[in-house]
């Protein structure tokens, strides 16, 4: 087990120092450089926080929609579906309705972690004339 300080505690402290201490005193390239070193630096945060609990999420629900509970790889759960989506004609019915649900919330917990704000969606928005 690591001690303190942890990798998040790490991260926050140094976009703390480069958005506290470095931002005000440059300009130019630099500031837009230190700009993006402290928004990956968030993003890399956010994936310490975030990703074991969605990477569970979705192995979860993949495994429950392919019925294969014995796959724990996330990729080799993907590639299954993609395959099953692009050679299967005869999927049973609602599969490909389960299957948008569960890559719907997978993507929206991959845009929390590289773009918050952008992993809600609703669909009456694009329904809506």
């Amino acid at each position: 087990m690591q001690d303190r300080p942890t990798a998040a505690e790490l991260v926050a402290t140094v976009t703390e120092f480069l958005e506290s201490e470095v931002l005000p005193n440059v300009d130019g390239t630099l500031r837009y450089h230190t700009l993006v070193a402290a928004n990956l630096l968030k993003i890399l945060r956010r994936e310490v926080d975030l990703q074991s609990a969605a990477d569970a999420a979705e192995r979860t629900a993949l495994q429950d929609l392919l019925g294969a509970p014995e796959v724990d790889d996330l990729l080799t759960l993907n590639e299954r579906l993609h395959r099953l989506l692009l050679e299967a004609d005869d999927l049973q019915p609602g599969f490909e309705a389960r299957a948008w649900q569960v890559l719907m919330e997978a993507t929206g917990a991959k845009l929390a972690v590289n773009k918050p704000g952008y992993d809600r969606y609703d669909m009456a928005i694009e329904v809506t004339p």
